[in-house]
C-alpha cells in the first residue's frame, strides 16, 4: 500500500527483521503491535504464545487451513454459479442490457430444492455479483423467505441493493 510493504503472513518478524538487516532496508516496529490496549495485540503476546506450545505447528496447520478453505471456497462459488444459471428467470429482450449488471431475476421454485449451503451461497453469490453483501441474518432472512410462500425483500448493507421475492421470482 503506497510505499508500505508488509510481509507475508508465512514469514515470522523475525525472518523478516532479519533480512531487511542482512539487506540494509529500513523496517518499522509499530507500537500499537505491543499494546495490550489492541485485541490484536493482546493475541498475539498471550492467545498465539500458548496455542504454540499445544500445536507447536500452529501456523503451519492454519496456513494449510486457509489454503484447503480458499480452494473450497472458489470451487462452492463455481458450483453456485452453475445452480444460479439454473435457476434465472430473467427473460432476455432488445432491452435487457439495461438491467444486466444491477438485476438478477431468479426462480424461487427452483431456489428452493437446493440444500440450505447451496441456496445460502447463492444468495451471497448473486448479492455479490450486484454490488452489495449480506450478513449473515440477512442471508438467513432472505433463505426463510425464499422458502416460504410470502413476499417481503431485505436491504444489504449501504441501501444500494435490495433482494425481494416472492412466490414466483427473487430479485
Amino acid at each position: 500500500r503506497g510505499n508500505i510493504v508488509r510481509p507475508m503472513l508465512h514469514i515470522a518478524r523475525q525472518e523478516t527483521r532479519a533480512y531487511c538487516e542482512e539487506l540494509g532496508l529500513w523496517f518499522h516496529d509499530d507500537p500499537a503491535n505491543t499494546d495490550p490496549a489492541f485485541t490484536r495485540s493482546r493475541l498475539r503476546m498471550t492467545v498465539i504464545p500458548e496455542l504454540k506450545q499445544i500445536q507447536p505447528n500452529l501456523f503451519e496447520s492454519v496456513s494449510r487451513l486457509a489454503s484447503i478453505a480458499a480452494s473450497e471456497d472458489e470451487y462452492l462459488d463455481r458450483v453456485a454459479a452453475a445452480a444460479l444459471e439454473q435457476c434465472e428467470a430473467r427473460e432476455r429482450n432488445a432491452l435487457s442490457f439495461l438491467t444486466d449488471t444491477n438485476e438478477i431475476i431468479l426462480n424461487v421454485e427452483v431456489l428452493r430444492t437446493y440444500p440450505v449451503p447451496l441456496l445460502r451461497r447463492c444468495i451471497r453469490l448473486a448479492t455479490r455479483v450486484v454490488g452489495a453483501e449480506l450478513d449473515y441474518s440477512q442471508t438467513h432472512i432472505v433463505e426463510a423467505g425464499i422458502r416460504s410462500s410470502g413476499n417481503s425483500s431485505v436491504t444489504a448493507e449501504g441501501g444500494q441493493v435490495t433482494i425481494d421475492w416472492n412466490q414466483q421470482t427473487a430479485t
